[in-house]
């Protein structure tokens, strides 16, 4: 019996198909660990480090997949995002970061 086979039946509530489901993510090449990185910073160490942070996550999973957003205005993000040493994309944000939903919301309370 494998380590992980032990806590799921030591561990009723993930004794089941959901919990091998949950307790798998990033293991297996079909389901791996999925991260949004918004670069929202302006400084060029500032997305050195924010980059290298995303990978020290990556790092603890067999396999990772990261999607990073950038300000289209920051040509050399892109450059810095090469260094990324896993699978990931890169998606370019046109116009303001408001317009984003998720991350609008959040920036607009951040700002009142």
């Amino acid at each position: 019996m494998s380590e992980h086979d032990f806590y799921l039946t030591k561990n009723s509530f993930l004794s089941n198909n959901y919990g091998a489901f949950l307790t798998e993510i990033g293991s297996r090449r079909e389901r791996p660990l999925k991260m949004l990185a918004p670069m929202m910073t302006q400084s060029f160490g500032d997305m050195f480090n924010f980059t290298a942070v995303a990978a020290r996550y990556a790092v603890a999973f067999d396999h990772s997949f990261c999607s990073f957003l950038v300000d289209a205005s920051r040509p050399y993000t892109r450059d810095i995002v090469a260094f990324y040493p896993f699978e990931h994309q890169v998606l370019t944000v046109n116009g303001s970061w408001g317009d984003i939903p998720l991350l609008g919301r959040r920036l607009t309370n951040a700002q009142s």
